[in-house]
């Protein structure tokens, strides 16, 4: 897994009043520009509690007191938006599997809960007699059936053959490496697509799930969901 290269921090201030944590304005050499940052005596990552160590030693300034964060501020507990709140469960796995660095199963789960998405998509539409039935085989004839039907665009077809290609690579090859020209390419397309406006593309397989991958996959599920509720609120008129 590459090492985040910290290249400024500024602006500290105790988010906690035992100490433990600081945010910050941090600028990493994978990102384009620079984001707010909190920091932790006890991050799991490393770079976390290098810039907590940093700024709790004054070498980014003087820290600003703790200051209770109220619920006008946009400081608040990162929480599932309502279109997602029954995918919980699943959240709580794949962070779970991010939290281990265990890629491999990361690429599995996001291909898996892509492919589910699909299907219950699909089964909607066959209630609504869009479709005869919803007994599509894979992944691929599932984004190809709602691409004809325009339930989704050319990018999140894209989005779908580049997870599925990951996806395989992933559960059919017991090496993961950027030498395998599948793997290589759908990432590159991934990024392409979502990412070169925040990233810089980094040449590091880990790096290239945990943030290319897995973020065109959460876009792509939200699109998803937002047709399967689309779909629901016309059943109900």
């Amino acid at each position: 897994m590459i090492k985040f290269k910290i290249e400024s921090i500024h602006s500290p201030r105790w988010s906690s009043k035992d100490g433990t944590s600081i945010d910050c304005i941090v600028k990493f050499s994978h990102l384009l520009e620079e984001h707010e940052f909190t920091a932790s005596l006890y991050d799991i990552e490393e770079h976390g509690r290098e810039i907590w160590e940093q700024c709790s030693n004054g070498m980014c300034g003087e820290i600003l007191s703790y200051a209770p964060r109220d619920n006008t501020q946009t400081y608040q507990s990162v929480e599932s938006p309502p279109l997602l709140k029954h995918l919980d469960e699943f959240f709580n796995e794949v962070n779970s599997e991010n939290s281990k660095h265990s890629f491999r199963s990361v690429v599995i789960d996001w291909g898996s809960v892509i492919d589910e998405t699909l299907h219950e998509l699909l089964h909607k539409l066959s209630e609504t007699n869009t479709i005869k039935n919803s007994s599509y085989n894979n992944l691929h004839t599932k984004s190809e059936a709602v691409l004809k039907l325009g339930f989704i665009d050319e990018n999140d077809k894209t989005r779908c053959d580049c997870i599925r290609h990951i996806r395989n690579e992933a559960a059919h090859n017991w090496k993961l490496t950027l030498e395998n020209e599948k793997m290589s390419l759908n990432l590159k397309q991934l990024y392409q697509l979502d990412h070169s406006d925040t990233f810089h593309y980094i040449e590091d397989l880990d790096f290239l799930l945990q943030n290319i991958y897995s973020g065109s996959a959460a876009l792509l599920l939200i699109n998803l969901q937002n047709q399967i509720q689309k779909i629901q609120k016309n059943q109900k008129t």
